[in-house]
């Protein structure tokens, strides 16, 4: 209410003062502008209070959307999380299959290897290598020269510590350390 009180004084003292300002100017050119200046700020004293209000927290508050949690949502919500869980194991799986791919190139690269296998071990909670077996089948005989070059290459391509990889030759379908 007193808000309101205010707002009707500002209101009528500026009236009052337009009038005086009105009757002690001659009738010149300046009287259209004064109208003008003295009604914009009636207009000002009025839309003051309504910032005020507009700009209050508890204005808005009642107009924020909130939304309401219900059966229907928690239960879209567990199919996302559960969806979401089954794409980054899809994910993962398809990863590790590239990773198999590409070690496997590399090491048919090298000379003296006929034939390569290698199997990644990943980390499932953050996607990182845990281990590497490579099963290497040499070209003539099986050295351990050949084994350290296997995992020298994968080591460094991939940034992967040297213990964390193995090399295993399988000779006619057997495979010795």
């Amino acid at each position: 209410m007193d808000k309101i009180a205010f707002l009707v004084a500002n209101v009528v003292f500026i009236i009052i003062l337009t009038t005086v300002m009105d009757l002690l100017l001659p009738h010149s050119r300046m009287r259209p502008y004064l109208k003008l200046v003295m009604g914009l700020f009636i207009i000002l004293s009025i839309m003051e209070p309504i910032t005020a209000v507009i700009n209050s927290s508890d204005f808005l508050s009642g107009w924020i959307m909130v939304p309401q949690a219900t059966a229907e949502n928690n239960t879209l919500m567990a199919q996302s999380e559960q969806y979401s869980a089954r794409l980054t194991q899809e994910m993962l799986t398809q990863y590790e299959q590239k990773i198999n791919q590409q070690m496997n190139a590399l090491l048919i690269l090298l000379d003296g290897i006929a034939n390569s296998r290698a199997e990644v071990t990943l980390d499932r909670q953050n996607g990182t290598i845990e281990a590497v077996a490579l099963y290497l089948e040499p070209v003539e005989t099986a050295d351990q020269h050949l084994a350290q070059k296997a995992v020298s290459l994968i080591s460094t391509y991939f940034d992967l510590p040297q213990e964390k990889i193995s090399a295993y030759f399988s000779v006619g379908g057997e495979s010795n350390e």
